[in-house]
């Protein structure tokens, strides 16, 4: 089974701004970009799987987050065969994200 990886534009640009940011923060893109590439590579791949969290997904369909270090996570929904990378940043930002998109998640589009 092919997974197809997606991000949205919101993520392309979170991605840009922590490429500016310090070690800590390249370090944390480089874990994302990592995860994102086992999981197009291999789908079940256990070492990128391991890494998600497991608290308040059930709250949205098909959501799934990546812990990245540091207090980050990767926020990623999962439509059909395509799983699509929405948000990354803080727990605190990726709960407001979430949050503030809730509404219209179904209609999350890739770049």
């Amino acid at each position: 089974m092919m997974l197809e990886i997606h991000q949205t534009r919101n993520l392309v640009k979170q991605f840009a701004a922590l490429r500016k940011g310090g070690k800590k923060e390249r370090d944390i893109l480089l874990r994302a970009e990592t995860i994102m590439t086992r999981l197009q590579q291999n789908p079940l791949d256990e070492k990128a799987e391991c890494r998600r969290t497991y608290n308040g997904e059930f709250r949205l369909k098909d959501c799934r987050k990546y812990s990245l270090s540091c207090g980050f996570r990767l926020v990623g929904l999962k439509r059909a065969d395509r799983l699509i990378f929405t948000c990354i940043g803080s727990h605190d930002d990726c709960q407001r994200w979430i949050e503030n998109n809730r509404s219209c998640l179904d209609e999350i589009e890739s770049v």
